[in-house]
């Protein structure tokens, strides 16, 4: 006698037909998820490592714009939705707090520089390299990087309110130099062969050289408008002393300036002085400094920051 088969054995053993896996559209997903994963963290190095050392303000705002783009990946992107809230949270709040770092520790951080300058009116002492003379009055000025950070590609003015002999760095070794700005100057010939003779003068930018047919020799001695310094780093916590020699020139010495007579404003005086053996005799005595200005730029993590102080001096 034949048994029909019962319901379980019937249910049991029909096979459901095997439906198509999900698996190879989910492989393809990770790939377009990791190109979208990588629009926030390219848009911060664009602006992070290529714009900021170029320029700051742009790079910066564009290295925010990706952090931004970077949280929302992470906040709504659906591999992100796919793990536990737990796991996305931590992952949100790790890029928050990358986020805070690059806005306080590049963004927002401060680099001082710090300034002490006075005249030191007594001491005829040699100061540096410089020759000294008790016409001469000192301006001392000292620059600072009171932080923990190296500075870099320094170019600061020193403009004190007078005229300036020489200016000489005290420490050694530095790689910093002093260039003097040009402007008003006055050359001197110390044996000059005299009579009639024709002088010509180079224009260099802001300076000039002068040059005459005898074959003479002239040398800077004062200079108005001040000086540069000019430093590929400036460590931290280092200190650069600067000592620089004022003067006050006599009447009949600024008597030979002319007004300034040509398109670019340069013009040129000559006098013979007789009876001077020493230039230093065609100075006043000591000139007293009242004010000094420092301007220019320097660079701390990739961001160039300006300096500008106007001070009053005293002694």
């Amino acid at each position: 006698m034949r048994r029909k088969p019962t319901a379980a054995k019937a249910k049991g053993g029909a096979k459901q037909p095997r439906t198509r896996s999900d698996t190879s559209l989910a492989s393809k997903k990770p790939d377009w998820w990791a190109l979208r994963a990588a629009i926030g963290p390219g848009i911060i190095f664009v602006g992070w490592g290529t714009i900021m050392p170029i320029s700051f303000p742009l790079g910066a705002a564009i290295a925010c714009i990706g952090f931004v783009v970077l949280i929302l990946e992470c906040t709504y992107d659906h591999v992100c939705l796919a793990i536990s809230h737990l796991g996305q949270i931590s992952i949100i709040c790790c890029v928050i707090i990358l986020f805070g770092i690059f806005s306080v520790h590049v963004v927002l951080f401060s680099a001082p520089l710090q300034y002490d300058c006075y005249p030191i009116m007594s001491g005829d002492y040699p100061r540096g390299d410089i020759t000294w003379n008790n016409h001469l009055t000192e301006l001392r000025v000292a620059i600072t990087n009171p932080s923990d950070m190296d500075y870099e590609k320094l170019d600061i003015a020193i403009k004190p309110d007078n005229w300036i002999y020489r200016a000489t760095i005290l420490e050694q070794g530095t790689g910093c130099s002093l260039q003097d700005m040009g402007g008003e100057v006055i050359q001197i010939v110390r044996s000059a062969k005299g009579g009639t003779t024709k002088i010509t003068t180079h224009r260099e930018g802001s300076k000039f050289d002068t040059e005459d047919k005898e074959g003479d020799n002239f040398e800077p001695f004062l200079s108005r408008v001040g000086y540069r310094l000019i430093c590929g780093s400036l460590p931290a916590h280092f200190t650069i002393r600067i000592a620089v020699a004022l003067a006050a020139p006599s009447p009949r010495l600024l008597g030979i300036f002319p007004p300034k007579n040509d398109a670019a404003g340069m013009g040129l005086g000559v006098a013979e002085i007789a009876n001077t053996n020493d230039p230093f005799d065609l100075l006043e005595v000591k000139p007293t400094p009242n004010r000094l200005i420092i301007d220019g730029y320097y660079v701390s993590r990739m961001r160039k920051f300006r300096t500008y102080e106007d001070m009053s001096l005293k002694d």
